[in-house]
């Protein structure tokens, strides 16, 4: 039984989704042991983290913010209540994400509709002014979305097949900050396991002091 997972497949040195219909002689796998098959898992597991917050709270704004040893230093803004329990919530949501097995969807749509959807979405602001104004987009008529269980959104590569190949994760709490947790995806080099971050409050004041520096 292999540990890994296949989450796509390269044809020629390029990697497409699985669900891609190109027809090759030389075509290989690419798994969560591989480091673009383990960014694959990672930015499908994101994707699954902001729609289990939209479904606690639609209105709410997430953030990811930056990587933080192997895990995603993710924040909620708009979102104030139960935060004791709220990471614990997220985790649930995103299990049932997992259980349902659901695609992660690309939808082709015209470039009006993509940017009637995002532009509804306050958290979508940024992605909104990348097709309304980017020059690579302005003359497109078609624009492609990622959809997960009724939510929009785009990610800037390739998604897993499913939910349920993103079913090793956790999510923690900040200590001390309202509303900020960290995403820990499945390792890379122990498949099916989550290797939390060691020494976590002296990594976080780091980031910290980095951050007032720059400012």
């Amino acid at each position: 039984m292999t540990n890994f997972k296949i989450v796509a497949k390269k044809i020629d040195g390029v990697i497409y989704p699985l669900s891609e219909n190109i027809y090759s002689s030389n075509v290989e796998t690419v798994n969560t042991t591989s480091y673009e098959g383990w960014n694959i898992l990672r930015r499908g597991l994101t994707f699954m983290f902001v729609v289990a917050c939209k479904q606690l709270d639609y209105n709410c704004e997430v953030k990811v913010m930056h990587s933080l040893n192997k895990g995603l230093y993710c924040k909620i803004n708009k979102y104030l209540e139960k935060y004791e329990t709220l990471y614990n919530e997220i985790k649930e949501k995103m299990l049932t994400l997992c259980e349902k097995d659901l695609p992660f969807e690309n939808i082709r749509m015209p470039r009006k509709e993509a940017l009637d959807i995002l532009r509804k979405n306050k958290q979508q602001k940024d992605k909104y002014y990348l097709f309304a104004y980017k020059e690579e987009y302005k003359d497109s008529g078609i624009i492609e979305l990622n959809k997960l269980d009724g939510i929009y959104d785009f990610y800037y590569g390739i998604l897993p097949p499913s939910t349920g190949i993103c079913n090793v994760f956790d999510v923690s709490a900040v200590p001390g900050k309202n509303n900020h947790f960290i995403l820990f995806p499945e390792s890379r080099e122990y498949p099916n396991t989550v290797v939390p971050i060691q020494n976590l409050e002296k990594i976080l004041n780091v980031y910290e002091e980095r951050k007032h520096w720059a400012e």
